[in-house]
């Protein structure tokens, strides 16, 4: 389902999770249910093609995004994510402040 309304001859950016911090610029060639096919602009060599759903690369490895200002701030987002995470998993007990209605709260928020 093409719920991002993708045309073919779109650019899309791929960010390389071989590769930290390298972003390469793509477009779309191919649009159909489940998959968008990709290729380097211009060219119809080595195409590839990601998750209409997960906007992931086959096998779910590389991210893709729309713009590099929606990147970036993916980018933002997932890093004070991960800092969030990682600042709650060292809390062995609760802080003093945090009520039950809280967490209640935030795991319906979070939807977890």
């Amino acid at each position: 389902m093409n719920k991002h309304n993708l045309k073919v001859g779109q650019r899309v950016f791929i960010d390389h999770s071989y590769n930290r911090g390298k972003t390469s610029e793509y477009e779309i060639t191919k649009i159909g249910r489940k998959w968008a096919e990709f290729g380097l602009v211009g060219s119809s060599r080595g195409l590839r093609r990601f998750d209409l759903e997960t906007l992931r690369t086959e096998g779910n490895k590389d991210q893709v995004w729309f713009s590099l200002e929606v990147r970036d701030q993916g980018i933002a987002v997932n890093k004070a994510w991960s800092e969030f995470r990682h600042k709650v998993d060292r809390l062995y007990h609760k802080p003093e402040h945090v009520t039950l209605e809280l967490i209640q709260e935030l795991q319906e928020k979070l939807r977890v």
